[in-house]
């Protein structure tokens, strides 16, 4: 029962990652997936269009619940 709840689907993050066969966003080479701080300067993060966008996802958002599924795994 959903009663005031919403479900996001987001089906490709990096779709320039994805038209260009590579896991950096084109062209500026960032990988959103280590495109956060942990382990790192915070000027080193959130540099990437992906990363932005996901973040003000989860900023206007309350997520309670999230499922990945990552294609291209070997």
């Amino acid at each position: 029962y959903l009663k005031g709840k919403h479900i996001i689907m987001i089906p490709i993050v990096n779709p320039s990652g994805l038209l260009h066969n590579q896991r950096e966003e084109y062209p500026s080479k960032i990988d959103p997936n280590r495109d956060f701080s942990f382990d790192t300067q915070p000027s080193m993060c959130m540099r990437g269009v992906t990363s932005r966008w996901m973040d003000a996802v989860y900023r206007k958002w309350r997520i309670d619940l999230t499922i990945t599924i990552h294609q291209g795994g070997e």
